[in-house]
């Protein structure tokens, strides 16, 4: 999902809201510093203030990276998949180009040895986790690799102009068919599939104007396409189903509301979970909502009132809030409580 460079987008609230409701993650580590935990509390990633990554297995701590002071790590995965993709990006206090291109590499989950597999951004998982994508704004290439072999792969020529804000979002359908998002040098953003066999690439939707932000989405087999306004005060929002052979279906969720977004579609078949808008009173808040996928069905699984984004962590969904961690409401709709290996306590 773009741009997830760090552990997730935030956006940030000067006002004070209580979740009163929701139980807290808690951890052994700072939950600023962790980049990945397994559910069953098995594995921990981590990075230092010094610059290294490190991996915390029970009472065993090993070294996965090295570097220098102010070094950050992403770290994408797939709870399906063996894999965990890192993404080293070096001196990133210090430097205010956001072309800076990170190191990417793959390791298997709970072992520290790693092989680097290319350079840029937005690294994500793909189908299952079994394969990676990321993005050089220097060629404006976007690189998708097999992560079982990393000798497999291909690359994505996009055609619009350098643009140093942009990074296309990019969701593979299957191994032939690959829809990503561009956006021209007047800032119209399009949805385009790209085809491995013939090397074409396709504009399949094309919103009006500049303000909507395309995002995509894939799990279950499925991919989503969600457009969302890029100013919060004013537009419209919707979710459309999307297929290699139809393009876009009917929408499967529209609202007159600003949504965020921020879409996570891999966690529980059948549902989408996004920061959606509502009104309280004359004011527009964000929420939590999961998405029935068969019939649109909405159900509010936070009640924090400006949760504007959510983590999937091996299939454990988490929403950042005030440098905490907090599990959704519904247990039910997210997984059983009693399920999870992971300490969580009540926020009083």
């Amino acid at each position: 999902m773009a741009l997830k460079i760090s552990l997730t987008v935030l956006l940030f609230f000067t006002q004070i809201a209580f979740a009163k409701k929701l139980p807290e993650l808690a951890t052994k580590q700072d939950v600023s510093n962790i980049r990945y935990l397994t559910r069953d509390g098995k594995y921990t990633y981590y990075q230092r203030r010094s610059g290294d990554l490190l991996l915390g297995t029970n009472f065993n701590v090993s070294e996965i990276l090295k570097s220098d002071m102010g070094t950050q790590y992403y770290i994408a995965s797939s709870s399906s998949s063996q894999w965990i993709v890192i993404s080293q990006q070096n001196n990133y206090q210090q430097s205010l180009d956001p072309r800076l291109e990170a190191k990417i590499f793959r390791a298997k989950k709970g072992e520290s040895s790693t092989i680097e597999i290319g350079r840029g951004l937005n690294s994500e998982v793909q189908l299952d986790g079994n394969w990676v994508s990321f993005y050089s704004p220097f060629t404006r290439v976007i690189t998708i690799k097999s992560l079982e072999n990393t000798q497999i792969g291909f690359n994505i020529q996009t055609p619009t102009k350098l643009n140093p804000f942009f990074f296309p979002d990019v969701s593979m359908a299957d191994e032939q068919n690959i829809f990503y998002v561009d956006m021209n040098e007047k800032g119209e953003s399009a949805l385009i599939k790209f085809t491995r066999v013939d090397g074409k690439s396709k504009v399949i939707f094309k919103p009006e104007g500049i303000n909507r932000r395309l995002e995509l989405c894939s799990g279950f087999g499925k991919t989503y396409l969600g457009a969302f306004p890029y100013q919060q005060l004013d537009g419209a929002s919707e979710i459309w189903e999307i297929s290699a052979d139809k393009g876009l279906t009917k929408p499967i969720y529209t609202s007159s509301l600003p949504d965020i977004g921020q879409m996570v579609c891999d966690h529980t078949e059948g549902k989408i979970f996004f920061s959606k808008a509502f009104k309280l009173g004359k004011a527009i808040r964000h929420d939590i909502y999961s998405l029935e996928t068969k019939d649109s069905k909405l159900e509010a699984i936070s009640d924090l009132r400006y949760a504007t984004s959510l983590i999937n962590f091996d299939g454990l969904l988490l929403i950042p809030y005030q440098s905490k961690f907090y599990v959704p409401l519904d247990q039910k709709q997210v997984g059983a409580k009693e399920s999870l290996s992971i300490e969580l306590k009540e926020d009083k």
